[in-house]
């Protein structure tokens, strides 16, 4: 399973740290404070019942951070959906897939990464990109909060 340890987020790129602050200064708005929680270096939301990370915003940088068995992929902010657990079946089970098809036809559940702080959650997981709407990215992560 790839997994991935992150650096500090103050050693990321200015560009990309802003982008995910942003993000998370967005879903932190809508949520309330002991659902979010800014790691030294990534940002975390949990559920609503059950204190297990529903999401993750996460800036991947292979010279910075320490990628194992990682797919290739470009460095930048990602964002991570929790697809095992209870909490993974709520988010991916129910309504959330068909009331933001937008947003989940950006993952696969097959191809899963895990934060090396807690190897047995799994994560499905797409990169912000430009142009991308980020309050539609963050009403993602509220609503994977609230399962």
């Amino acid at each position: 399973m790839p997994s991935y340890q992150t650096a500090k987020l103050q050693q990321y790129e200015p560009r990309f740290l802003e982008i995910a602050e942003d993000v998370f200064e967005r879903v932190s708005g809508q949520v309330p404070t002991q659902q979010v929680e800014r790691h030294p270096g990534s940002f975390s939301i949990y559920g609503r019942t059950v204190k297990d990370t529903a999401a993750k915003i996460v800036i991947y940088d292979p010279q910075l951070g320490r990628p194992s068995n990682w797919p290739r992929m470009r460095d930048g902010v990602y964002v991570w959906v929790r697809e095992n657990g209870p909490i993974g079946a709520a988010i991916w089970g129910y309504t959330l897939p068909a009331e933001m098809p937008w947003m989940f036809e950006r993952m696969w559940r097959d191809m899963t990464v895990q934060i090396a702080a807690n190897p047995q959650a799994k994560f499905a997981y797409f990169p912000i990109m430009a142009g991308d709407d980020l309050d539609d990215i963050a009403a993602l992560i509220v609503a994977c909060s609230r399962v």
